[in-house]
């Protein structure tokens, strides 16, 4: 039986409390991922079974079909589990009231955006989703999809097109700005939003650059939820367990956090009576996010791919890696955070290696992976850059960038292959090819290329020798035996 409105579940299963056809939708969503049906989607579900209102949410999937596809045949409901260990929550969401497949319905989710119902417009759509330039401020106006839309404004292909045409027919129909939300894992993800959509809106017309700078507003956000990527193997255990197929299921740890700045353009959903936090200033949170969670997990991936280890637990599982994230967590990170005074930083990282254990998430490395070139920047960079200023300590960040350039050869330490999910792949295969596929040889060209190293870092050879230090030496023992050793030598 495929999941419907009309679907008898199982009572273990929580489900709404609300009529869903009795409420609107406020909310337009870009970029239909698995972590916003996991996140914003949940918060959502919370205020319309506390509170009610027209908070609906119209998906727009930017890409590809397959959610629409997924979830329309459900009424658009779909199931989220929630897992730790051996122990498991379900709750029917049924916050969304349809998905847009905008490759194929860009008048709709133009509408969308111009409706005057609509209050809100969250967006997930990756760090390369701003079509920002490598360093993180101005908008690449050489990206293909950019140049298209510049050029066919009422057939946009990127989130910035989309919403410039959405605000476009605001202004014209006289209609209020909106809250528009980032809520991926960007430093300034508010304000980096809101620069890239003005540039893109002064090539076109100058006149809506203005009227979005006046009348609509871009909180900053801290987004905080694992959500690992859905397998078929994950599909057919759920239809055995509650007896219904979901093909738009999204599995989760416990732990959810959003804080968001409070900068609004109009009303916004109740999201702060559900557990999110309407705070004045989101830069520590989002700091502490990306330097803890975040360049802890890029770690973890990069030094567990190289490893053999596929998930994120079995990687927390090896004591010698385990103890290198702790120190990159303590030691390197923690020290360049300034949260507020009744915040527990301790506690917080002791969570983290909590939630990095969950064996029932299955958080695959690979997964994590992908996208490092845009990644590593909001992760690591931060952490390498307080520290040399401060003359602290680098080993660990160091490791973790090693690995993340020895990953780059796509081969493990046993010798199986993989691919190179990355926007710069292509740039990045060249000039491995030059090197015979090693990092080490190609280290002092990957330093010196165009848009991975920014120049501050890049002119700083200590950093580079230390990198270089860690490939010899995972070359010659391998990544456990190699940080082991480190580990060893330290206690002397």
């Amino acid at each position: 039986m495929r999941l419907n409105q009309n679907s008898r579940l199982a009572n273990a299963i929580k489900q709404a409390n609300y009529q869903r056809e009795q409420h609107r939708a406020g909310i337009v969503h870009l970029g239909l991922g698995a972590f916003h049906r996991a996140h914003q989607a949940w918060y959502t579900e919370q205020v319309l079974n506390q509170f009610g209102g027209d908070w609906r949410i119209i998906g727009v999937s930017l890409r590809s079909p397959t959610v629409h596809d997924q979830l329309a045949p459900q009424d658009y409901l779909y199931t989220l589990i929630i897992s730790e260990g051996v122990h498991r929550h379900q709750q029917l969401i049924g916050a969304l009231a349809k998905v847009l497949i905008a490759p194929q319905q860009p008048e709709q989710v133009i509408s969308a955006l111009a409706a005057a119902a609509t209050q809100v417009v969250t967006l997930t759509i990756t760090e390369k989703g701003y079509c920002l330039r490598p360093d993180g401020k101005q908008l690449d106006e050489q990206h293909s999809e950019v140049q298209h839309d510049l050029k066919n404004v009422a057939q946009p292909r990127t989130a910035l097109g989309f919403l410039a045409a959405g605000l476009a027919a605001r202004r014209d129909q006289h209609k209020p700005g909106l809250t528009i939300i980032s809520c991926d894992n960007i430093s300034g993800n508010g304000e980096k939003l809101r620069s890239a959509l003005l540039q893109f809106c002064r090539r076109i017309d100058p006149t809506l650059a203005d009227w979005i700078d006046s009348h609509c507003r871009f909180p900053a956000t801290m987004v905080d939820r694992i959500v690992p990527a859905t397998t078929p193997e994950n599909i057919q255990d759920l239809a055995t367990d509650l007896g219904y197929q979901d093909q738009a299921a999204v599995f989760s740890e416990p732990f959810c956090q959003w804080v968001i700045e409070e900068n609004f353009a109009g009303p916004m959903p109740p999201w702060d009576k559900v557990g999110a936090q309407y705070v004045t200033d989101v830069t520590p949170f989002e700091a502490m996010k990306l330097r803890l969670l975040n360049a802890s997990h890029s770690a973890i991936a990069y030094l567990g791919c190289l490893a053999g280890y596929n998930t994120v637990d079995r990687v927390i599982a090896n004591p010698v890696l385990r103890k290198a994230i702790e120190q990159l967590m303590t030691e390197e990170a923690a020290p360049t955070l300034s949260m507020p005074i009744d915040f527990d930083l301790q506690a917080y990282q002791q969570s983290l290696l909590q939630r990095f254990a969950n064996s029932a998430l299955q958080h695959r490395c690979q997964q994590i992976a992908i996208d490092g070139s845009q990644k590593i920047p909001n992760r690591l960079f931060p952490i390498l850059r307080w520290q040399r200023q401060h003359k602290g300590p680098i080993v660990i960040t160091t490791a973790a960038l090693a690995a993340w350039l020895r990953y780059l050869q796509g081969i493990d330490e046993t010798g199986n292959r993989y691919p190179i999910n990355d926007p710069m792949a292509t740039q990045l295969d060249a000039i491995f090819a030059q090197h015979n596929n090693s990092a080490k040889n190609a280290l002092p060209a990957l330093r010196e290329s165009n848009g991975l190293f920014p120049k501050d870092i890049a002119a700083q050879d200590e950093v580079f020798i230390a990198i270089e230090n860690w490939l010899t030496a995972f070359e010659q023992q391998g990544i456990v035996q190699a940080i082991e050793l480190y580990q060893n030598h330290d206690k002397q």
